[in-house]
């Protein structure tokens, strides 16, 4: 009987530590979201100030593929290096 009241106390604790790290992550990615609209504002506003209103969609357009691909590199190695800690 004493294990089985173990058990349970251990995978509460496990389950409390999983919600804390979900919790965690969360809340981190919602910090990188206001930062990234942060980010868009100042960079379009910059786009804007250069470029006259006319010209400003393809600037747009292209803006928008080269930080998709810096973006998309980004992830790419970050996922590997994570992945090669793990082995």
């Amino acid at each position: 009987m004493k294990k089985y009241w173990e058990k349970i106390r251990d995978e509460q604790r496990n389950v409390r530590m999983a919600v804390r790290e979900k919790m965690l992550a969360s809340i981190t990615a919602a910090f990188g979201l206001i930062v990234g609209l942060a980010w868009n504002d100042a960079v379009r506003g910059a786009i804007e100030s250069f470029f006259p209103p006319g010209e400003g969609i393809l600037l747009k357009f292209v803006y928008a593929i080269i930080v998709t691909i810096i973006v998309a590199a980004f992830i790419y190695y970050v996922s590997k290096w994570f992945s090669t800690e793990d082995k």
